[in-house]
């Protein structure tokens, strides 16, 4: 490019990327031949060929600039225009790479890390932080009603046993969709993991957000997927919640909801349940629930312990037998011993006490007997 601008020579590489044959392009004003364009700025030659002259410095593109060939195709550009000599009398000269296939790797590599792949919905952690966001905007003081509804398939288990993991990747797939379907354009679907799904329903209040999960339960209802010569019915439990700063952060909050579903599973599934309460109950509930799914993980990986206690009589016309009472005890993922009142609230509340007593039972038989002949397991 001459000094006013002009162009003077290009390869064939930048034939290519313009659609201008170099004898078209000779003496033409640059910005007529080199179509630059970023979102906010239009044609960007001119004004990167005037700074580049008047200021004598290099001039370079980010990410946003474009290249429009000359019959209408996009190029991700990469460029940079240097001054030729010293005062710039020499005009510049303007490199063009083609970046489009970076960028699309770069736009890819960003889709996947925010969706799910078998559905192509956002996944857990896009979810998650848009959630922050909202609670983060409604504590500063602008109060806007918002609604959350957790959605997990009822014996999602059952039917990958029974049809195969296929036929449950077919399930959530269609209800992904049916879902998508139901919801409004400002909501935010995702796939929160496994067989769970998340709604966050914007600027939606909690009257509305319950009547809209219940409309949703009752299509899920409806809903069926043919596999080969049969078909699975779906049914699901949903768990819904106010997005409040009162109600906790984002973790807090979908830990609570975890648990309105899992009242709506043991009520028999296929139902509604609400979180409702303070903050502290709020808070109460997810740490029952943390503790309800590490008791299903140490019962998973046999993280229980035996211990022995003496029982010593209050009379003294007794068996001289001497008796012990066995107590189960449950070491945590951090190595401390879960209390024995924690954890009978526990398994009690989420009906673990039958597996509780079969861990019991299993624990006590790997026990050898007690060294003392005269002493009498109770």
């Amino acid at each position: 490019m001459d000094a006013k601008g002009r162009v003077e020579d290009m390869n064939e590489i930048a034939e290519v990327l313009t659609g201008f044959k170099v004898t078209e392009a000779r003496h033409q004003p640059l910005q007529a031949i080199v179509n630059l364009q970023s979102a906010r700025d239009g044609n960007l030659a001119n004004s990167v060929a005037r700074l580049c002259l008047s200021l004598r410095t290099v001039q370079r593109g980010d990410e946003s600039v474009i290249l429009r060939r000359r019959d209408g195709v996009h190029y991700g550009i990469d460029y940079s225009m240097s001054p030729l000599g010293s005062d710039g009398a020499g005009g510049a000269v303007l490199l063009l790479r083609d970046v489009t296939a970076r960028r699309q790797a770069a736009k890819a590599a960003r889709w996947t890390a925010g969706h799910d792949e078998l559905t192509k919905l956002a996944n857990h952690a896009t979810f998650e932080a848009r959630l922050s966001a909202v609670l983060e905007q409604e504590s500063t003081g602008i109060q806007t009603q918002h609604g959350l509804c957790v959605i997990e398939i009822d014996q999602f288990g059952f039917i990958n046993e029974t049809y195969g993991v296929a036929a449950g990747n077919l399930v959530l797939q269609r209800l992904s969709e049916e879902l998508q379907r139901k919801i409004r354009g400002v909501d935010l679907l995702a796939r929160l993991d496994g067989n769970r799904f998340g709604i966050l329903l914007l600027h939606c209040p909690f009257d509305k957000t319950k009547l809209i999960a219940e409309t949703l339960r009752q299509e899920i209802e409806t809903l069926t997927c043919a596999w080969h010569d049969t078909e699975i019915k779906v049914r699901a439990s949903i768990g819904i919640a106010e997005v409040l700063p009162r109600n906790g952060n984002s973790t807090e909050l979908l830990a609570a909801i975890d648990q309105a579903c899992l009242k709506a599973r043991q009520a028999g599934g296929n139902r509604v349940k609400s979180v409702i309460g303070s903050s502290q109950e709020l808070a109460r509930n997810s740490h029952v629930l943390t503790q309800f799914k590490e008791i299903q993980t140490a019962l998973y990986y046999d993280r229980f312990e035996l211990y022995c206690q003496s029982l010593l009589p209050i009379a003294s016309d007794v068996s001289s037998l001497n008796y012990c009472e066995l107590v189960l005890r449950m070491r945590c993922e951090s190595g401390e011993m879960l209390a024995p009142r924690e954890l009978l609230i526990a398994t009690a509340g989420h009906h673990l006490l039958p597996e509780l007593d079969r861990c019991m039972s299993k624990v006590s038989l790997k026990k050898p007997k007690p060294a003392r002949p005269d002493c009498a397991l109770k």
